[in-house]
């Protein structure tokens, strides 16, 4: 709920709030090309593809300079820069601050996206394998085909909902 971007018209993100868009979970397994798109305030979900990765010869190549040492979220952190060279794709750039007392698990990830800065920030990491059944799909939740049509839907529900 504290996104920000120019392709947003102001106040956007603030009704997507308010009409049951967030919080949003993902989730997808490791070997899986779906990825399932859950908004639990809406008790519904969708599925998309997860995009083929840019083919090109070879795998990527990643780079990883240690930047400094500096405490980020309360955590002692490593700060990388992770550079990611896959070609013919572009190369990728990222600040990465990895906490040291949470197995180097990166807790921030700085990085820019059509000239937009985008930061990840994980808060209240815990590092545990989840039981099995937080994974499944819910069968009480309405299931779109994809993400478009369950914002279509969702929203087309809610504005039936207006005075």
């Amino acid at each position: 709920a504290n996104m920000k971007s120019a392709d947003m018209p102001e106040g956007s993100l603030q009704q997507m709030v308010e009409l049951g868009f967030s919080p949003m979970v993902s989730l997808t397994k490791s070997n899986d090309t779906e990825v399932f798109v859950l908004y639990p305030a809406l008790k519904a979900y969708a599925s998309q593809l997860v995009p083929k990765v840019v083919q090109g010869k070879g795998e990527a190549k990643i780079s990883k300079n240690l930047l400094g040492k500096t405490v980020m979220e309360g955590h002692p952190c490593e700060q990388f820069l992770v550079t990611i060279a896959h070609p013919p794709a572009k190369t990728k750039e990222f600040t990465v601050w990895e906490a040291t007392d949470l197995e180097d698990f990166p807790i921030r990830i700085e990085y820019t996206e059509k000239k937009e800065p985008i930061t990840v920030v994980f808060k209240k990491v815990k590092l545990r394998s989840p039981a099995a059944e937080r994974f499944k799909l819910p069968e009480d939740y309405t299931v779109y085909k994809t993400v478009q049509e369950l914002m279509q839907g969702e929203m087309s529900k809610a504005m039936s909902r207006m005075p």
